[in-house]
């Protein structure tokens, strides 16, 4: 690393007049601020001239890794965006369908759960997207959301349609917490907001809905309370009701993608190291899709699948059957490619 002398002698070779001027009999602190202001302006003058340059090789070597990658990886991501496609357009069928001959009585559940499935499928496009580009730790970042759609629609869908509406009331809560933190956070800086309207309409509304849900809802789960019996449930509980807490260990890790904890930076998908001696990843991998494909595949269908169960017709049957089926065709293909030798 250069000390300040030696920008300063590089002042003088450039220009020595002008570094005579402006340096000689003067201490570091008022040299300081010339030499900073003489190197930013002469390195965004390089940085300005040589980004494209730059940008076109960064371009070419994330091709190569994409290109790589999907190579590799063909088989399974072409089987995987082929699913994905088809649980949207099945989503937009239901919804037409409902929309002509749905039951009025079980709106609030259809609402919750179509929402749920439409956050899925965008999300498990992100997902492929990471995968095609070498990213298996984001993907399995962003799986995280998608497991906990998958286990709210479930819920929700096992439930019916009061818990449905609990959980779309719920919106005022976690919208009202989000202003008033922002009000807080202003007015510690000594900003006043421009107005209080919304905070009040807010304010009311979340009043309403405590006297509707009782006053355990006004925690992050407050939803789910009066179903589960429960003053402050969690996400856990809502796994443990349906059955799915064995897939914790699985949520945690994902976790450790998403939060800043040591483990996120020991551990990598990519590099299939783990531990306090494991490489770290800077860069795009072709290695370690197969997990986060597999559960992207498995909990959009079971996002999907709880809609289904709000019909009766043959067609929603055969296709929650042919949706399993192509779950377990994209797990045995992502575990054979995982186990070949590249």
């Amino acid at each position: 690393m250069r000390d300040l002398q030696s920008y300063v002698d590089e002042e003088y070779r450039k220009a020595p007049e002008e570094a005579m001027r402006l340096y000689d009999g003067k201490t570091i602190d008022e040299v300081f601020p010339h030499v900073l202001k003489s190197n930013l302006e002469s390195r965004l003058h390089k940085l300005e001239a040589g980004r494209q340059a730059m940008l076109h090789e960064r371009s070419g070597y994330m091709a190569n890794i994409r290109n790589g990658t999907y190579l590799m990886w063909k088989e399974g991501l072409d089987q995987l965006e082929q699913f994905i496609a088809l649980n949207l357009d099945c989503g937009t069928k239901l919804i037409n369908e409902f929309n002509t001959n749905g039951d009025p009585e079980r709106k609030h559940l259809f609402t919750a759960l179509t929402k749920n499935h439409s956050r899925a499928c965008l999300i498990s496009e992100e997902m492929l997207h990471l995968l095609k580009g070498g990213f298996p730790d984001g993907a399995f970042a962003r799986w995280r959301s998608l497991y906990e759609i998958a286990v709210t629609a479930t819920f929700i869908g096992l439930r019916g349609d009061a818990c449905a509406e609990a959980y779309l009331d719920h919106e005022i809560v976690d919208e009202l917490k989000c202003l008033q933190l922002d009000h807080e956070l202003k007015a510690a800086r000594g900003i006043k907001p421009q107005s209080d309207g919304g905070m009040k309409d807010l304010e009311r509304a979340f009043q309403e809905m405590l006297e509707k849900h009782g006053d355990s809802f006004k925690n992050p789960f407050g939803w789910a309370a009066a179903t589960l019996g429960q003053k402050n449930p969690q996400f856990r509980d809502l796994e443990e009701s349906i059955g799915q807490d064995h897939m914790r260990g699985l949520y945690k890790r994902a976790s450790h993608k998403i939060h800043a904890a040591a483990n996120g930076s020991s551990t990598s998908l990519g590099t299939q190291s783990f531990g306090l001696n494991a490489p770290m990843l800077r860069a795009p991998r072709h290695e370690g899709l197969r997990d986060p494909a597999i559960l992207c595949a498995q909990s959009l269908s079971q996002t999907s699948a709880v809609i289904s169960t709000l019909f009766t017709h043959a067609e929603c049957l055969i296709e929650m059957n042919l949706f399993a089926g192509l779950v377990s065709r994209i797990e045995e293909t992502f575990v054979r490619l995982a186990e070949r030798k590249p």
